[in-house]
């Protein structure tokens, strides 16, 4: 059997180029009729009321800050998706965390003989509900070490699935004069401060480091300070230039024992030199196409090495890409999901 309409329940769907907006072009791109349910908009007030809310209040002024209202919200918004499901009528249900949808509204979809998946993107036990993990028939997850809490906590299948790039999204960048000048360094870091982050970063602040993203004007040293060219968060715009202009990109993982993040997807779709802390899965999903370092001085010796040698750095630049297109799309992925959904599909009587 061929499962063709697919209910994608994501975030901020149309807006950023991430999971959310990636699968949904992945599936598309393989002939599936796609929805999407934002299972994070507010349930209560209208687009219009939120839209008068300056962005920087947003937060704070969030329903989900006060546990009455946010309770009902909850509820409002498994309704609402209950009834998307009623009229559409999926045959598979594809979620994206979905932390918010109630148990209940799941196995409802179930019973209209909707396949029900889960992709995750952060570790299970900080953002997912334990009650929520036997509700879907099948989890997948970026980080293979995750399967052991979701199969704890009742999954009845688990899968790995990295996530991928968008190559209507991540795409080298033709720069201007203006934008070189605006955007070049030697070796580009974008991302939040952390000051774990600040300590690896350390080793190369005087290699033509440049930093960009919010909360580094926290950061402490000395070194590190005088590399932080901006600190807020970049539009897709200004990160890609930044990505473009760089000799080489930096990449160090927030989360995940051996995944690798968007990141990288994004860095090897633009046909940029990446260098990473090393996770495993760049050698299990990426063919080692990746530059990858494991302490403070492989990430010093190789960025040397790497800033030294503009052949090596095309030539990681184009493999990189090469991989990325060949096997890692958000339509590979949506491939493999939909065999996924093909084959619980035809074992599981509804």
């Amino acid at each position: 059997m061929r499962l063709r309409r697919v209910l994608v329940v994501g975030s901020h769907l149309g807006y950023v180029h991430q999971m959310d907006a990636g699968i949904i072009g992945g599936f598309r791109s393989i002939g599936c009729e796609v929805e999407a349910f934002d299972y994070r908009a507010s349930a209560l007030a209208p687009a219009w009321l939120k839209r008068l809310i300056p962005h920087n209040l947003r937060h704070r002024l969030s329903p989900r800050r006060f546990a009455g209202v946010d309770r009902v919200e909850k509820q409002a918004s498994s309704r609402q998706f209950d009834s998307h499901v009623a009229a559409f009528r999926p045959e598979l249900v594809f979620a994206l965390q979905a932390e918010r949808l109630a148990p209940e509204s799941v196995q409802a979809a179930r019973r209209l003989r909707a396949v029900t998946i889960n992709w995750i993107g952060d570790e299970p036990w900080r953002y997912t509900p334990p009650e929520i993990v036997p509700a879907y028939d099948l989890w997948a997850v970026i980080d293979p070490t995750w399967q052991e809490w979701l199969a704890e906590h009742g999954a009845k299948r688990t899968e790995h699935l990295p996530v991928a790039c968008d190559p209507r999204a991540h795409q080298p960048v033709e720069l201007s004069e203006a934008d070189q000048r605006r955007w070049a360094s030697r070796l580009c870091f974008i991302g939040g401060y952390s000051e774990d982050r600040e300590r690896t970063l350390a080793p190369v602040a005087d290699l033509g480091l440049a930093i960009w993203g919010p909360g580094w004007d926290n950061a402490r040293i000395p070194e590190i300070r005088s590399c932080v060219r901006e600190s807020r968060l970049l539009t897709e715009k200004e990160w890609k230039r930044a990505y473009a202009a760089a000799d080489v990109v930096l990449n160090i993982h927030a989360q995940g024992e051996e995944c690798l993040n968007m990141r990288v997807f994004e860095a090897l779709g633009m046909g940029v030199c990446l260098l990473s802390d090393y996770r495993r899965d760049i050698d299990r999903v990426l063919n080692g196409v990746v530059a990858s370092f494991r302490t403070a001085q492989e990430m010093r010796q190789q960025a040397q090495q790497l800033l030294a040698d503009p052949a090596r750095r095309r030539e990681l630049a184009v493999s990189g890409r090469g991989e990325a297109i060949a096997r890692h799309t958000f339509t590979h992925r949506a491939s493999q999901v939909i065999e996924w959904a093909e084959s619980l599909a035809s074992a599981v009587k509804r």
